[in-house]
């Protein structure tokens, strides 16, 4: 009974482990010998192998090295985009690409604004580059992401309707280079 339990309680604990870590390779194999428990048979055989293969989450790290390429002052923020855009269900190099079009990646936007997305025509102004990037994930999930609008293509005619096809081309292109 406790080695059945306990069997259970790891198989439990690599599956919640697996629903925690976004990066992580699972494969259990549990394996029951029953046999009629009559004189002379064999006991009862439990066996669990578990192989847990954790791999780093590297997105932080390539974002990063991207806006440093671009001489971004972004930079510095990659954690918060990778976790803005979990928290929302965004692709992490979609407000970067953004970034990209709308301001050179934060290079050429108004003094002071911390707004590399051309939020309110660029007229919005932010304490941060980390609250700007908070707010308009937050405003894509609420008028986009939730609404099943999440690819550059969909969210392009309502973000930039003057030039959006221009802009889309843009966005994508930046993802790609971006890359994983």
């Amino acid at each position: 009974m406790f080695t059945k339990n306990f069997a259970r309680g790891v198989v439990l604990g690599l599956v919640l482990l697996a629903l925690v870590l976004p990066a992580v390779n699972l494969k259990l194999q549990y394996q029951t010998k029953n046999t009629a428990l009559a004189a002379g048979a064999e006991p009862v055989v439990n066996t669990l192998t578990a192989e847990v293969k954790i791999e780093k989450d590297r997105r932080v790290e390539i974002l990063e090295a991207y806006l440093k390429s671009k001489n971004s002052p972004l930079a510095d923020s990659a954690e918060t985009f990778v976790e803005v855009a979990d928290e929302y269900g965004l692709d992490y190099r979609f407000l970067p690409a953004v970034a990209g079009i709308e301001s050179n990646f934060g290079r050429a936007q108004l003094d002071g604004s911390y707004n590399p997305f051309g939020w309110g025509g660029g007229y919005v102004y932010f304490e941060s580059f980390d609250e700007g990037i908070r707010t308009v994930a937050y405003e894509l999930y609420e008028r986009c992401i939730k609404l099943g609008i999440d690819t550059p293509a969909e969210i392009g005619p309502s973000y930039c309707p003057p030039n959006y096809l221009r802009w889309i081309a843009a966005v994508e292109g930046f993802m790609e280079e971006i890359n994983y």
